[in-house]
C-alpha cells in the first residue's frame, strides 16, 4: 500500500512556485520506499499538483511490483496496488479520461496512471489528510502533527 499527497500554494514560498511532492510505500507493515521532492512543473491547481503526486507514486509502486514480481513473490501482487491520497478531484481525474476539458492542458505523461487503473494495476483510494502518511513528507509539520506522521509510517516501533 502506497500514500501520495502534494502541497499547492503553502505558505512558505517555495521555490520558483513549484509544489512539492511526497509518496510513502510499506510493504509486511514498515515503509520500504518514499520520496520528497519538488515537482518539475508549476501546478495551476491544488487538482493538478495532487494529480501529479499520484503520478510519480504510481510510477514508484508499479516499479516496487515488478521488482517483487521479479523476485518470485508474485503471490503478493494478486490485487491492485492501491495509493492513498486526500485529494477527490485528483483521483477521478485518474479514473475518468471525461473530466478532459480541466485537464487537457497536463502532460500526456501524467495520464499513464489512468492507463494503469484500466488495467487494474492501480487503485486510487481517498484517505483524510489527518490520516495521510505521505503528508509529513510535504510539508513543516507541527510537533502534534509530526508525532501523528511518525505513528503513521510505524517510525515509533523501529
Amino acid at each position: 500500500m502506497g500514500f501520495s499527497d502534494a502541497s499547492y500554494a503553502h505558505p512558505i514560498v517555495q521555490e520558483g512556485r513549484r509544489c512539492t511532492s511526497g509518496y510513502i510505500f510499506s510493504l509486511a507493515g514498515g515503509p520500504v520506499s518514499w520520496s520528497s521532492k519538488r515537482q518539475s512543473t508549476v501546478a495551476t491547481s491544488s487538482t493538478e499538483a495532487e494529480y501529479i503526486g499520484q503520478y510519480n507514486a504510481a510510477r514508484e509502486g508499479v516499479w516496487i511490483r515488478s521488482f517483487l514480481e521479479e523476485l518470485g513473490y508474485r503471490d503478493l501482487i494478486k490485487d491492485p496496488l492501491v495509493i492513498k491520497a486526500d485529494n477527490t478531484a485528483a483521483g477521478s481525474l485518474s479514473r475518468d479520461p471525461t473530466i478532459h476539458s480541466r485537464a487537457k492542458h497536463l502532460d500526456i505523461a501524467y495520464h499513464w496512471q489512468r492507463q494503469q487503473v484500466e488495467r487494474n494495476v492501480l487503485q486510487f483510494e481517498y484517505v483524510p489528510s489527518k490520516e495521510n502518511a505521505a503528508d509529513g513528507l510535504t510539508k513543516p509539520q507541527a510537533r502534534q502533527l509530526y508525532s501523528t506522521f511518525k505513528d503513521l509510517i510505524h517510525m515509533n516501533e523501529i
